[in-house]
């Protein structure tokens, strides 16, 4: 009888217990951590709802498995081959596909996948992956030369930066992907970061400044050279700012299309090989940036009539002349990561690390404000002949 008292008080418990289950809603918590998905209806970005009422694929596009790291000081992914031929295989329309990062399956931030091929206006206020996407002409990674099929670079421009997210960074950091040092290699180089830094500023019209700055000084053959270019309103107003096409050197670009000084954008970049001042770089040829055997589209130039400065910074919502194009604000700054140039005429080009020797780097607007720098290659053999990154933010 005792046992049998026994048995039944178990049956009871489990029962309430199975009761309680099912009263609270109670399931298993979703552990796999930081993940990319697409939309389950492939929503578009102009259109995207809420982060709550996103409905997610069933399955990720990029899980915790497939990254092999990620540098927050960038918000760069790099991943495995199995995910890049999943990426590369995508077929990304001109108006891209929207991606959420999740955590435990919950959207943490919403983004688009962009083609370096879309000639549409890249949206703003919102993380942008800029990838050598195989579109309809089924064009492969491999094929463009120029980036690195493994890495995915989370570029944002606009205010409330999403990236910084606390859990993201904290699933990361569990699985052992985060690396938050800039001095950090996963490869099997020794490449160091200079912690020199390398800046200078001249003012341009109306109160605008144009800055240019190196990460460095000094470098490696091979290691990697960030240059950033920002044009910002000083004022404490907002700044109205008209377009002037007045370019100091007319070789100022921004872009692969040979279009003019800056090809839609208000500012330009050239490196030169030598040492040059501001008052003698102009009789030294440019050092070509870019693959100009890669098949790149080149739309129009941005019907822009003036450019809306916010107080002290350096967002801006350029004015379009046309009604078909509407205005688009973003940050007036972009960055180019460099480690070497290319010769030759397609189909016969190649690309060559820095040498050993000083280069000059020359920054320009519109407006025609020149800023001139310097860096130095050294002779010893450390590091590798890295693909050349190009990003907006």
């Amino acid at each position: 009888m005792k046992y049998l008292f026994s048995q039944i008080t178990k049956l009871n418990l489990l029962f309430l217990i199975g009761i309680l289950v099912v009263l609270t809603g109670c399931t298993p918590q979703n552990h796999e951590g930081f993940a990319i998905y697409l939309t389950q209806d492939n929503i578009s970005w102009d259109k995207m709802p809420a982060l709550n009422q996103i409905k997610i694929a069933n399955t990720p596009l990029i899980a915790t498995s497939d990254i092999v790291s990620y540098t927050s000081s960038k918000h760069q992914l790099t991943i495995t081959d199995d995910a890049s031929s999943r990426i590369s295989n995508l077929v990304v329309p001109m108006d891209g596909t929207s991606f959420v990062v999740c955590v435990n399956r919950k959207p943490i931030y919403w983004g688009v996948f962009w083609s370096l091929y879309s000639s549409a206006f890249t949206p703003t206020s919102c993380v942008i992956v800029s990838y050598p996407l195989s579109n309809k002409a089924q064009l492969n990674p491999s094929e463009i030369g120029q980036i690195d099929p493994h890495i995915l670079e989370l570029d944002y421009s606009g205010n409330n930066d999403p990236r910084n997210n606390a859990e993201i960074l904290k699933s990361l950091e569990q699985t052992g992907k985060l690396i938050t040092s800039t001095t950090t290699s996963i490869t099997s180089t020794t490449a160091t970061t200079s912690t020199n830094s390398n800046s200078a500023s001249s003012n341009s019209i109306s109160g605008l400044s144009l800055s240019l700055s190196l990460d460095g000084t000094t470098y490696h053959p091979g290691q990697e050279i960030s240059i950033v270019l920002d044009e910002k309103n000083t004022l404490s107003v907002p700044n109205n700012v008209p377009v002037s096409d007045n370019w100091s050197y007319s070789n100022l670009g921004l872009s692969p299309c040979d279009l003019g000084p800056g090809f839609g954008y208000p500012f330009g970049i050239v490196i030169f090989q030598g040492d040059y001042t501001s008052s003698n770089f102009s009789t030294a040829t440019p050092l070509s940036l870019y693959d100009y055997s890669m098949p790149v589209p080149c739309p129009g130039p941005m019907p822009s009539t003036a450019y809306d400065f916010e107080p002290l910074s350096d967002n801006a919502t350029a004015v379009s002349s046309s009604a078909s194009v509407p205005n688009s604000t973003y940050a007036i700054n972009t960055e180019l990561n460099e480690t070497g140039y290319w010769t030759g005429v397609s189909p016969d080009v190649s690309k060559h690390g820095f040498a050993h020797g000083v280069y000059t780097v020359v920054g320009g607007d519109e407006w025609g404000a020149l800023v001139v720098l310097h860096f130095t290659v050294s002779q010893d053999t450390t590091g590798d002949n890295s693909a050349t990154s190009f990003s907006f933010y």
